[in-house]
């Protein structure tokens, strides 16, 4: 068997070991990184999310770690992590702040003068619901207009009638009937990772389409 050949299989194997040794450790602090996450956001789901992250940047370091001291390598770990969810929570809400609109006061507004009734948030979950064929996407447009002809100011109106289906059902979800990122991921199907930079592309995404109809009038 040539060096190369020897060489390779060593590595795998030791692959093998580090992998099989990674999920002893998983198992074994799973619990106590979960709890340190929670006091870090005091929200179940994004503890969740936020010990999973942990995990993962601790697999690809694992091969460098000595094995001492693992809960305090765990939460310098998890540290950086809940930093950089934090800092990336700030420039989405730094980009939200940036647009010249708040859907959510703007929708408040109208209720001090008329109340949304149950039916209305009715209608709006359907919106949100109705994917996938042809008569569900046309009958969620019509109980759209429904809706926002009662509720939307007319440049926000024809600003979401104007975003991709995706993009304007996640911003109903979230910035109207007040979905968390957990109910939204639900809803949708998709990752909670997915929720919040589909999130974040919907807002610009609207902001765009607000700046165009304003330019147009």
């Amino acid at each position: 068997m040539s060096s190369d050949r020897r060489r390779e299989r060593k590595r795998l194997a030791s692959q093998a070991v580090d992998l099989t040794q990674f999920e002893q450790f998983y198992k074994q602090y799973y619990r106590f990184l979960k709890s340190n996450a929670l006091k870090s956001c005091h929200d179940a789901p994004t503890a969740e999310l936020l010990t999973h992250e942990a995990f993962a940047r601790a697999s690809r370091a694992f091969h460098r770690f000595d094995h001492q001291y693992p809960k305090a390598w765990l939460k310098q770990i998890l540290r950086n992590v809940v930093i950089d969810y934090y800092n990336k929570k700030k420039r989405e809400q730094a980009l939200f702040a940036q647009t010249d609109f708040d859907l959510v006061e703007k929708i408040h507004q109208h209720e001090e003068s008329q109340q949304q009734d149950v039916k209305d948030y009715e209608i709006l979950e359907k919106v949100i619901k109705n994917q996938g064929n042809k008569e569900q996407v046309e009958q969620s447009k019509a109980l759209f207009d429904t809706w926002g002809q009662k509720y939307l100011p007319a440049d926000m109106k024809a600003s979401l009638e104007a975003l991709s289906e995706a993009h304007r059902n996640i911003i109903l979800a979230r910035e109207v009937l007040g979905y968390n990122y957990s109910d939204i991921s639900v809803t949708f199907e998709i990752k909670e990772g997915t929720v919040m930079s589909r999130l974040s592309r919907a807002r610009k995404a609207l902001k765009d389409q607000l700046d165009e109809y304003k330019s147009n009038q």
